[in-house]
């Protein structure tokens, strides 16, 4: 598969370890690995909708995507043989983004066995789907990570952008560079990038 941006896009292609955007905003966010893995496992079972529910809640904490991005999303954005994944929400600056083993996997088991049954015979090209086959919603999206959190037991509010900044957190507490970290997260000015540096010792 090969993608090609136009010239007003610049595209950076970030490979990640196995292992609003500001983070002045990240106020109660589940910080320790062991608190997002409590999250990862609350989906259960093989339904259409928690095999959804896992691949959206893998990618949002391994890649850090933002809500809108993942709305925006189609099949065609990954390359499930290389574990590649297009983004781009605002058609401004497209990135690609390597996926880990494991959310690559809860991927792949959603749109082989969950996604079908969720579009039924409708013509739809977004990945996440709702029971309708419609497009998941930002509030869509919302209201499935806040579930899963309270069923975790976790006594902080977690959303789709806490995840995002504690992925970041925990990449640059890995040893992440910050300019890496800066593409990864598709900032268009490293000094964002660089409010997650005190975050990360914390981490």
């Amino acid at each position: 598969m090969v993608w090609r941006a136009t010239r007003s896009r610049r595209t950076a292609a970030i490979w990640l370890s196995e292992r609003a955007d500001r983070p002045a905003a990240y106020q109660a966010a589940p910080r320790r690995r062991g608190e997002i893995d409590q999250l990862l496992v609350q989906p259960r079972g093989t339904s259409p909708a928690a095999l959804r529910d896992r691949a959206l809640l893998e990618l949002l904490s391994a890649c850090g995507i933002r809500a809108s991005e993942a709305i925006a999303l189609e099949q065609g954005d990954l390359d499930l043989d290389t574990g590649v994944l297009r983004v781009d929400a605002n058609g401004a600056r497209e990135r690609l983004v390597s996926v880990p083993r494991s959310a690559l996997a809860a991927i792949r088991a959603y749109l082989h066995g969950g996604r079908p049954l969720l579009v039924g015979p409708r013509e739809q090209q977004r990945m996440f789907l709702n029971w309708r086959g419609a497009t998941l919603t930002r509030q869509g999206i919302y209201k499935i990570v806040e579930r899963h959190a309270r069923t975790a037991g976790l006594a902080e509010q977690v959303n789709p952008r806490t995840l995002r900044h504690a992925c970041a957190t925990h990449l640059l507490a890995s040893g992440c560079e910050i300019s890496s970290l800066q593409a990864i997260l598709g900032h268009a000015d490293i000094a964002t990038t660089q409010l997650y540096t005190d975050l990360a010792s914390a981490a």
